[in-house]
């Protein structure tokens, strides 16, 4: 039986499609989140780093919230709103407005235009965390935010905030995970391809799926290698996963913002929906997606959606 707050799931995140006018796309929108519920990933999370929530006005929080808990709860899927504000001000606006929506489970990066120091970070959590004892609440732990939550850091937040439930990391050092691994603490950690292998060989680990979303279907049989422990399949999967990334840095490359990169995966599963991201920032430009696709069709076809439920 697991001791951790929140489920060890597959997480996805929707991405926002954009028009030439650079208006939402609704219709594109609402066949991102049923692609995911014919797949039965049914945990998926709008407005983190990789959805443009640090770049949407207020308007567009709430008109794409609202839309998106209404197809979420439709689907009978779990929706989780992604909060990220150098403000806690602007940070407890929108987390009022979604919660009078029905939302209860909600991501959140720390403020990151300064280092918070220990007292404030502390001070932070309770602020945001305690006025909803009913809400779940996942921390983004990255370092955009400037510090990152340390192992030892999470233990005592999980004592002090019994509604923080889960952290996303995306570290790949074999030291932060074995750490997190062999915590002990109730909050469940999710953590991306790149660690999720080696992680849950470990531990209990949920899998925050990234790169994952060019076969959601492949990603499930990985995971599923994963919590059954099977180790020559996870072997196999990690080899895959990781030449997929040394093509995504070979041929992307860095530089992007996360949610430029997550579009190019979701890009293959509907060829109508905008590679656009939110200026000033930039999108993957056309000539590259086509230069990517053709190296995974060549060198891992099998991490390229085909259609069908799993």
């Amino acid at each position: 039986m697991s001791s951790k707050r929140y489920p060890q799931c597959i997480m996805a995140t929707v991405c926002i499609p954009w028009t030439e006018s650079f208006q939402f796309d609704r219709e594109v929108f609402v066949r991102q989140i049923s692609h995911f519920r014919s797949l039965d990933i049914e945990n998926v999370y709008l407005f983190g780093t990789a959805g443009e929530g640090h770049a949407v006005t207020d308007g567009q929080f709430d008109e794409i919230t609202q839309l998106f808990f209404q197809e979420m709860t439709r689907l009978n899927m779990q929706p989780m709103v992604g909060i990220i504000s150098p403000s806690l001000q602007v940070m407890k606006q929108r987390l009022e407005r979604a919660y009078s929506l029905g939302v209860r489970d909600f991501q959140f990066a720390l403020p990151g235009w300064t280092v918070l120091s220990e007292e404030e970070m502390f001070d932070f959590f309770h602020a945001f965390c305690d006025p909803y004892p009913d809400c779940r609440f996942m921390l983004y732990n990255i370092i955009r935010s400037k510090r990152l939550v340390t192992p030892a850091e999470f233990f005592r937040l999980a004592e002090e905030i019994p509604n923080l439930t889960a952290a996303k990391t995306t570290s790949v050092s074999f030291a932060d995970v074995h750490d997190l691994a062999f915590t002990e603490c109730p909050i469940q950690f999710f953590t991306a391809e790149t660690s999720i292998g080696y992680a849950g060989m470990l531990g209990e680990f949920g899998y925050l799926m990234a790169w994952g979303s060019l076969n959601p279907q492949r990603a499930k049989l990985f995971f599923q290698a994963v919590q059954d422990k099977d180790v020559p399949s996870v072997k196999k999967f990690v080899s895959e996963t990781h030449g997929v990334w040394r093509g995504i840095m070979g041929i992307i490359g860095t530089g992007w913002s996360d949610a430029a990169y997550d579009k190019v995966f979701f890009r293959h599963a509907d060829p109508e929906f905008s590679l656009r991201v939110l200026p000033p920032y930039r999108a993957i430009p056309e000539e590259v997606y086509q230069e990517f696709m053709q190296f995974m069709e060549s060198d891992y076809p099998q991490w390229l959606y085909r259609g069908g439920k799993s």
